[in-house]
């Protein structure tokens, strides 16, 4: 009897591994946003393809504030989600515990570790993309530095006005 008792609590971790080792890999490739009374899942890094057209940003106003702090909460989120993983495998009863089933929490711990670690390296990731975008401000997209001469030519004749108006006044005192 003690037996079959044994093999339904090693049938249980098994169960409650594959399950767990599922939401694991899901979470470790997914961010969660809310938006309002909506909460979205949507991958941490999506691939360039996508990323244009899920994202459809004018190059010139870069990220809004929201979105950005939609990212931050969205990494935090996975990385507190991966910390609570690890703790629950390491504080699970290790009593009855056959070498499968330390075998399988072992690797899920591992995979865990690394889901924190690259969540980590995403929240860098951001800091520094945020820091760039403080620092230099969006980026101009292509045809957009044509302005740019009307603006030179604009301030050279500001400077011309200007220096006209000083010797005009020296002129006067002298």
């Amino acid at each position: 009897m003690e037996k079959k008792r044994s093999m339904s609590n090693d049938q249980r971790s098994r169960s409650r591994s594959a399950s767990a080792d599922q939401t694991a890999n899901e979470a470790s490739q997914a961010a969660i946003t809310h938006d309002g009374n909506v909460t979205h899942v949507a991958p941490l890094s999506p691939p360039a393809s996508i990323r244009s057209s899920v994202t459809p940003r004018t190059p010139r106003t870069g990220p809004s504030t929201n979105e950005l702090m939609e990212r931050e909460q969205g990494i935090v989120d996975a990385m507190l989600l991966r910390f609570k993983n690890i703790i629950e495998l390491a504080t699970t009863n290790k009593g009855d515990v056959t070498s499968e089933v330390a075998a399988a929490q072992a690797f899920q711990t591992n995979v865990e570790t690394q889901a924190l670690i690259r969540a980590a390296q995403d929240l860098l990731s951001l800091t520094r993309e945020m820091k760039e975008l403080w620092l230099f401000g969006p980026l101009r997209g292509l045809g957009e530095g044509e302005e740019g001469g009307s603006i030179d030519d604009n301030s050279k004749r500001v400077v011309e006005t200007v220096e006209a108006m000083i010797q005009e006044r020296t002129g006067r005192e002298m």
